[in-house]
C-alpha cells in the first residue's frame, strides 16, 4: 500500500477486498489515512468485504473524513461488519446502521 502510484494503491485495496484475507486488515486500516480519497474509499469498502471487526474503530474514525464518499464507504463497511443478521460482534451498538447513517449525514 506504499506504491507511489495512486492507481496501483487503489487496485491493491480492491484486490485485497476481493481476496478477503483477514491478514490484509492492518494494511487496509493504514490505507484509510492515504492522501488519495479514492484509495481511502476503496480501503473502507475492502474492509467491509473482509468483515473483520478489528477494523471497526478505524472505520468509525473514517466517518469523520473530509470526503463524503469515504464517509459513506466507512458507514457501509461498518454496517456490513456489524450486520443485521444476528451474528454477535463487539460493536457497542447492536445495530450500527442507524447510528452510522446519522453520523454521515452530519
Amino acid at each position: 500500500m506504499k506504491d507511489p502510484d495512486v492507481n496501483m494503491r487503489t487496485a491493491i485495496a480492491s484486490a485485497l477486498g476481493e481476496i478477503g484475507d483477514p491478514a490484509a486488515v492492518d494494511g487496509l486500516i493504514g490505507a484509510l489515512k492515504d492522501t488519495s480519497a479514492d484509495v481511502r474509499r476503496r480501503a473502507a469498502a475492502a474492509l467491509g468485504e473482509i468483515g473483520d471487526a478489528k477494523a471497526l474503530d478505524a472505520l468509525a474514525q473514517a466517518l469523520k473524513d473530509e470526503d463524503a464518499g469515504v464517509r459513506r464507504g466507512a458507514a457501509g463497511a461498518i454496517a456490513e461488519i456489524g450486520g443485521d443478521d444476528g451474528r454477535s460482534h463487539p460493536h457497542p451498538h447492536p445495530h450500527p446502521r442507524p447510528v452510522v447513517v446519522r453520523s454521515v449525514e452530519r
